[in-house]
């Protein structure tokens, strides 16, 4: 009999890239002697702080946001208005209603499904925030809208092993692949959950450490990483 194979996608800087989405909006804003990557690290740290004390019930989401965007300019010595902090908030939301999945993604579910693989979402977020994304991204022509596992929807966030458990409870499959560019949240949790890890390294602006697994650079490489894993 043919082994079950469910292969599960992170979100974001995995099907679209968050960096260009804040590079895109800080054209917008910024002058040239900010250094774009740095505080694109800044705000990636920032956006952490914020999201877990939103997860803790500590902040709304709408703190979380104005938090993590005056906060990443305060580290860098800009204070913003609350106006200008404000305006950047709403110009990184127009630019991140405009993100598109490439053709490479589409092309990697289009073998997946051509090979009769369950394929799902497992995302950390707020419910709504990530599922605009989706919609955005048209997702659900590939991935049933139940098959979207959205931690705050889930009560349990990468790399809990209780994220992953929560998808395997959903999804009967014989092996479970996460392709994800995190290496604590989504590589880290996989390993845990004896699942096979895929990073996903396209959209990296930062050294994340490393660990023994499997690495792809483009969509491309994704699929025959799998088929290899799968005729070891």
């Amino acid at each position: 009999m043919d082994k079950k194979i469910a292969v599960i996608f992170d979100l974001d800087d995995t099907l679209y890239s968050k960096s260009e989405v804040f590079f895109k909006t800080l054209c917008q804003f910024a002058t040239p002697s900010i250094d774009a990557e740095s505080l694109y690290s800044t705000y990636q740290k920032r956006s952490d702080e914020a999201f877990e004390k939103f997860s803790a019930g500590e902040i709304t989401l709408s703190q979380s946001h104005q938090t993590r965007v005056a906060n990443t300019f305060k580290d860098v010595g800009i204070e913003l208005s609350s106006e200008k902090t404000q305006a950047f908030i709403k110009a990184y939301q127009d630019t991140l209603n405009a993100i598109t999945l490439s053709e490479e993604w589409i092309e990697v579910f289009q073998q997946c499904n051509k090979e009769s693989y369950q394929i799902a979402i497992l995302t950390n977020g707020p419910t709504n925030h990530q599922k605009n994304k989706l919609y955005q991204l048209n997702l659900s022509k590939w991935i049933p809208e139940d098959f979207w596992f959205i931690s705050e929807s889930i009560q349990a966030k990468k790399p809990s092993i209780q994220a992953f458990h929560h998808v395997e409870s959903k999804i009967s499959a014989d092996e479970y692949f996460m392709i994800g560019d995190d290496i604590k949240t989504d590589i880290t949790g996989a390993i845990q959950a004896n699942w096979h890890p895929i990073q996903f390294i396209k959209y990296h602006q930062m050294d994340q450490g490393k660990l023994s697994c499997d690495v792809a650079k483009e969509p491309k490489d994704i699929f025959p990483l799998i088929q290899q894993k799968l005729h070891r």
